[in-house]
């Protein structure tokens, strides 16, 4: 009998809070998020900062984030410096 590895993922919603999870090696992103008994409706799926499709495999140490979805406009706008 073949032994399965167990990796360790960071995993969580943004906003909100962000855990480890243990999955099997191999695992999709799919299958770690519903290890992690989270909803993914409403939010994009990252896996290490970039977009993540459902079949997107997971290796350990890895993070897996669901971010908020948010309606508007394209654009997005980044202040870097102060204004006084």
């Amino acid at each position: 009998m073949e032994e399965q590895t167990i990796s360790q993922v960071k995993i969580g919603k943004l906003p909100g809070t962000i855990r480890e999870v243990e999955i099997k090696e191999g695992c999709t992103v799919t299958e770690a998020i519903t290890r992690a008994d989270l909803d993914p409706k409403g939010f994009e799926v990252r896996l290490n900062g970039d977009p993540a499709g459902p079949g997107d495999q997971v290796k350990d140490g890895d993070t897996v984030l669901l971010v908020k979805k948010i309606q508007g406009n394209d654009t997005v706008v980044f202040v870097l410096e102060c204004i006084y």
